[in-house]
């Protein structure tokens, strides 16, 4: 019996060797993460005929320094997003910073979508068909408070780019700003505006990163925007038959919207289709009779291209200003 008893102990000890030696060899260290640096750039506004437009960006012309100051971007590879939305911001020295600045963890070609959203009202996600990116983007009734929606994509894995990324941001909104005059057909009376809006502009609308294209939201419905406040200070605005003058409140000159078609209100009862609503004053100036004292309808059509600048002329007449019933203010 001791001779069995001597076997089973040294089988134990070689084991017990074994264990000792395996935990001698060096532990595996996880993959040293990989960081991301950037570098930005932002294409001008274009205006319909294609002219760049110099020193107009996400807030508007009176600005002579670029805007884009922050802006999230996000990594997808495969059929979801990589990683959480990373927030890239530009240091005083002009560099940029990205918060939680490490490529995934895939040797995979990674597609990266950058948009300035920490102060736009857009949501980054994925369809649940094919798994095409989008933003989610609402307008803002105010101009004071909207921003263009800038958004960029670049695509590359870490072999060959080494964590080095390029953004070259581009204009996702229309940007209009207007101006009025009075039309000769109105010399002979004076016409004061105190309050203009756009009226039955959509509102809401998804952005494919992938092919820059927008799909309307129709079912979030319209809204209207502010061109001209009195804000009951009694700032108003007497028209000129000879001259535009800008309809805004100085800091805030451009509105920023979907891409879209405008149907003009045609006058016949049709109030979802577009109009500008001026709260004005009409005077006849032969006899200084106040003619018109209310809210006059002016019809407005157009087609709104992303990426472009529009200066809107709007010639206000006899032929052009309509009650709400659709009838002429003015039919001598």
């Amino acid at each position: 019996m001791k001779p069995s008893k001597i076997i089973i102990l040294a089988l134990a000890t070689t084991a017990l060797t074994a264990c000792s030696s395996d935990d001698s060899e060096t532990t595996p260290q996880p993959q040293q993460k990989r960081q991301i640096s950037i570098s930005v750039s932002e294409k001008p506004f274009a205006t319909p005929d294609g002219a760049s437009v110099k020193g107009l960006n996400t807030r508007g012309a009176i600005l002579t320094t670029p805007t884009l100051n922050e802006f999230y971007m996000t990594g997808v590879y495969g059929t979801k997003p990589s990683t959480a939305d990373k927030t890239a911001t530009k240091t005083e020295t002009g560099k940029w910073k990205v918060m939680n600045d490490y490529w995934p963890e895939t040797d995979d070609r990674v597609n990266w979508y950058a948009y300035n959203t920490p102060n736009t009202p857009g949501t980054f996600n994925l369809t649940d068909a094919d798994k095409r990116p989008y933003l989610d983007f609402t307008v803002k009734e105010e101009p004071v408070s909207q921003l263009d929606l800038l958004t960029s994509k670049t695509s590359d894995t870490w072999a060959n780019c080494g964590g080095n990324l390029f953004f070259e941001f581009d204009h996702a909104c229309a940007a209009l700003r207007f101006y009025v005059k009075k039309a000769k057909n109105l010399a002979d009376y004076s016409l004061t505006v105190s309050d203009a809006w756009l009226c039955n502009v959509w509102k809401e609308g998804e952005f494919y990163l992938d092919d820059n294209t927008w799909i309307l939201d129709e079912e979030k419905g319209k809204q209207n925007h502010p061109l001209y406040r009195d804000h009951g200070q009694g700032r108003t605005l007497n028209l000129s038959d000879t001259e535009f003058q800008a309809l805004d409140s100085h800091d805030d000159p451009y509105l920023f919207l979907i891409p879209q078609s405008l149907t003009a209100w045609d006058a016949a009862g049709n109030a979802e289709e577009c109009y500008i609503k001026l709260t004005c004053q009409i005077v006849r100036k032969a006899d200084n009779v106040v003619v018109f004292n209310d809210d006059a309808y002016f019809p407005f059509a157009a087609t709104l291209a992303k990426g472009i600048q529009y200066d809107v002329n709007l010639n206000i007449g006899k032929n052009s200003l309509y009650k709400s019933d659709g009838t002429k203010i003015i039919n001598d």
